[in-house]
């Protein structure tokens, strides 16, 4: 009989495939230091309390300039044209009126006549001009001090902004985050001084309107003046025949009506 071997099979090992676990570094965090947090932190808050307190104190004193000069106008309005000619021209009336005494009998009398009705007309006159002039400022206080209450509120909510994100800063450990941190505060303190700015530009428009009041006392005063010159140079034309004429001289005082 014959015997057939088989042929050996052989069989192809596995391929055995590795792959390499990824090893993955963690970087610890970089962390602050307190002391460096609190420096920083407090430098901005120190910088925050700086410009409220600037800023405060401009737009307190601002609203009682602006609340002054609207009262003082409209004080004015009523006592400055009566005190211009019972102060500033009194003298004046007082010569007229001892002229008229002094030559009523001669017949120059009625040169002199009509005192209590000019006197009359020259107040009127200068109250219009007054008042025509203070017109404005009415209206530009009022505008002032709601700019002024705008502004007040506007600050004092950035203040609050800007101190409250700074505090929060101080908890952040992560240098990183902490400089965010800062930074966003550091813009909120930036919108403060945005409206410091404004503020100066306020400032600015009532210390205008303080003086613009002062021109209209003067102009009141420039009517009564005129007004009163033009008084004697009447007379004086009227008793010009008289020999006496020469010796009349109705003075116009000038004397600063204080506000």
């Amino acid at each position: 009989p014959t015997t057939t071997t088989p042929a050996p099979t052989t069989i192809p090992p596995t391929p055995t495939t590795t792959t390499p676990v990824p090893i993955t570094t963690t970087s610890a965090p970089t962390t602050i230091s307190t002391t460096s947090r609190e420096t920083d932190v407090g430098y901005l808050l120190t910088e925050i309390s700086y410009i409220w307190t600037e800023v405060t104190l401009i737009l307190s004193n601002g609203a009682n300039v602006i609340q002054n000069t609207r009262i003082s106008a409209a004080n004015l309005r009523i006592t400055l044209p009566s005190a211009i000619v019972n102060k500033k021209l009194a003298s004046s009336f007082l010569t007229v009126r001892s002229g008229w005494l002094k030559f009523l009998r001669s017949g120059y009398g009625r040169c002199f006549w009509g005192v209590g009705k000019t006197k009359a007309n020259i107040i009127g006159r200068s109250r219009e001009s007054f008042y025509s002039c203070t017109l404005p400022i009415t209206t530009s206080t009022n505008q002032l001090l709601i700019s002024v209450a705008q502004n007040i509120t506007a600050f004092n909510e950035a203040t609050n902004k800007a101190r409250v994100k700074a505090n929060s800063c101080s908890d952040v450990l992560n240098s990183t985050s902490f400089r965010t941190c800062l930074a966003e505060a550091q813009n909120l303190y930036s919108s403060m001084a945005k409206i410091g700015a404004d503020v100066n530009v306020l400032r600015e428009q009532w210390q205008n309107i303080t003086l613009s009041l002062s021109t209209c006392v003067g102009r009141a005063e420039n009517t009564g003046d005129t007004l009163m010159e033009a008084y004697n140079t009447q007379i004086r034309a009227c008793v010009r025949p008289s020999p006496l004429a020469e010796l009349i001289n109705i003075p116009v005082v000038s004397t600063t009506i204080k506000s």
